[in-house]
């Protein structure tokens, strides 16, 4: 305990060296709002967090070229040289809830990112509230947080396995992005790092982690469309688009070049392959109550109070689900009506809008793809105009189907 402690009173030493300026290296990249005179390259991201990817699937993300000087800004994307050690970054964004005010953690990163208190979102980018604390449980020798620095930021502390490091003030008379180096010369290992508010209205954009083995993909994987353009003041859309083929189970990392009259960026693109046997498919369970109501759950225990209540009869799997952060997919979610003790499941909440008021939100209970990918096939919507309740199967001819139901369309694309 005590050679535990002194290890991390030197650890402290270095952090509050390393939080009093930012570092220049190219991984760790922070943005300059000066007054330039000739055309400015300027992308709102320089870090590709792909999640978990399975081999044979087809992941995109987007960066958005500006021009952030005068005149025209010609520019171009090229595969960038393999040769430099590649960081690995995890993206806290989350464009599935912009707009809604309210954050929630990526799907794909919920198993190692934990989130206390009610986080607000600002163009999908979490905002930490009163009294929050954001902890990461990350494996490597080191890390750095990213995060926004703007007018209406604020304060927060980091410790590393509850181990004090520093605290950084977020706010600024311009919006940028930049980063503080929070730990690093770690054991190999697994850690948790822990924000906590100390006032104002801090928000982060993610974290790069040292010390992880990353592999460089392969050139042939990554492709980019359009790969050249011209801007004066609109935004240029870059597609990013990976598919990997042939590799190992690891984590792979690749680079993209920005190249430009007004100067060149590198983006860093980050993703973890899992074979399909490591990909663990989620059980749905149907459930049937005497009113021929139908429950879908992927937790039998959880749902037990509600199970034993309607006096639900187990009829078996009804199909399989993605777990969270497959790439290509999106939540499935699952909603209640109390006024007809039913249920509804849509990965479209847009769905729900249109349909009678009265349905609650009850959360996620797997992932499906919306449109269809390698080894997967339909899930199917039936609906009764009459009872106004829903049965979903994979089986087009399904005899366990009620008389009565009509078809209503692909609820979404499941595993095989």
């Amino acid at each position: 305990m005590v050679k535990k402690s002194l290890f991390f009173i030197v650890i402290c030493l270095i952090c509050l060296i390393n939080a009093q300026g930012y570092s220049d290296l190219p991984s760790a990249k922070g943005e300059n709002h000066e007054e330039v005179v000739g055309p400015q390259l300027r992308l709102n991201t320089y870090f590709l967090d792909f999640g978990i990817v399975e081999p044979g699937m087809e992941v995109s993300r987007k960066v958005e070229v500006t021009n952030a000087g005068q005149g025209v800004l010609n520019w171009k994307v090229l595969h960038g040289k393999k040769g430099e050690k590649l960081p690995y970054y995890l993206s806290l964004y989350n464009g599935e809830i912009v707009g809604s005010g309210h954050y929630q953690v990526p799907s794909m990163h919920r198993e190692v990112i934990e989130l206390n208190g009610l986080w607000m979102e600002r163009k999908g980018w979490p905002v930490m509230p009163a009294q929050g604390v954001l902890k990461y449980h990350f494996y490597g020798t080191g890390i750095t947080v990213h995060y926004w620095r703007h007018p209406e930021g604020g304060v927060f502390s980091f410790l590393c396995d509850q181990y004090w490091l520093g605290e950084v003030d977020t706010r600024g008379e311009k919006q940028e992005r930049t980063w503080v180096h929070c730990v690093e010369h770690l054991p190999l290992g697994r850690h948790t790092l822990t924000l906590k508010w100390e006032g104002g209205s801090p928000m982060f954009v993610g974290f790069e982690v040292t010390g992880r083995e990353v592999q460089w993909g392969a050139k042939q994987q990554v492709k980019f469309l359009p790969d050249s353009g011209v801007t004066t003041r609109e935004v240029d859309y870059v597609t990013i688009v990976l598919s990997p083929q042939h590799l190992s189970p690891g984590i792979y990392g690749y680079v993209v070049s920005f190249q430009s009259n007004g100067g060149n960026e590198n983006v860093y693109l980050t993703w973890e392959v899992k074979s399909e046997g490591q990909i663990k498919f989620i059980d749905v369970f149907r459930y049937v109550s005497p009113r021929e109501v139908y429950l879908f759950t992927t937790n039998p225990q959880e749902d037990e109070r509600i199970i034993r209540k309607g006096n639900y009869r187990k009829e078996g799997v009804a199909f399989r689900l993605f777990p969270p952060g497959t790439p290509g997919t999106v939540e499935f979610y699952r909603w209640y009506h109390p006024g007809r003790d039913s249920y509804f499941y849509t990965h479209n909440k847009r769905e729900v809008e249109k349909m009678e008021s009265g349905y609650v939100l009850e959360g996620a209970v797997g992932n499906v793809a919306t449109t269809r990918l390698k080894n997967t096939r339909e899930l199917y919507r039936w609906h009764n105009p009459k009872t106004r309740f829903f049965f979903y199967t994979p089986v087009i001819k399904d005899p366990a189907l009620p008389r009565g139901y009509q078809f209503d369309g692909i609820a979404g694309y499941i595993p095989n």
